[in-house]
């Protein structure tokens, strides 16, 4: 199987949309319903504006010709809160696959910017994504409360970093 990475296109909304469905990642992102293919055509034409404007943080993970995946980083421009999320098809789980595309990721933004963090919110209960972050030289920092999957009550999530001096 050959992976790669590249940025995102226009042919990648529909295995975005796809990807983001898909029942067991729904479980682990914070909204409980499939998103509708506008919420995901909002989601994607974001990410192409970016693009545009040279200010894209994001990274499309192929398998053998298809999207099995997506890493962005929510990038703050007031605060050093620079946050990634990360997806991947639930058929390339424990393959190594995210812990080797996010370790890329994150060397790529420490060669563009110096003094740079990272952060990372992740549930308690996502074993799978505590594993990839701490693979990928994440440390964790703190454990935070917030709403998660439209839960009215609160749940605990870690908060990860990981500095360009790590």
């Amino acid at each position: 199987m050959k992976i790669s990475y590249r940025k995102i296109y226009i042919r990648d909304l529909i295995p975005l949309y796809q990807l983001l469905n898909h029942p067991l990642i729904i479980k682990q992102l914070p909204y409980q319903e499939p998103l509708t293919f506008l919420q995901i055509s909002m989601l994607f034409f974001r990410l192409i504006f970016e693009k545009l404007c040279y200010i894209d943080h994001h990274m499309i993970i192929i398998a053998d010709h298809h999207l099995i995946g997506l890493i962005t980083l929510k990038r703050s421009l007031y605060s050093d809160n620079n946050s990634v999320s990360f997806e991947l098809d639930p058929r390339y789980w424990r393959m190594g696959i995210m812990s080797k595309a996010l370790t890329y990721f994150c060397q790529n933004l420490f060669k563009k910017y110096k003094d740079f963090n990272i952060y990372a919110y992740v549930s308690v209960s996502n074993q799978r994504s505590l594993n990839v972050l701490e693979n990928c030289g994440f440390m964790a920092t703190e454990k935070q409360y917030c709403y998660f999957n439209n839960r009215s009550n609160q749940i605990p999530v870690y908060k990860f970093k990981k500095s360009h001096h790590e």
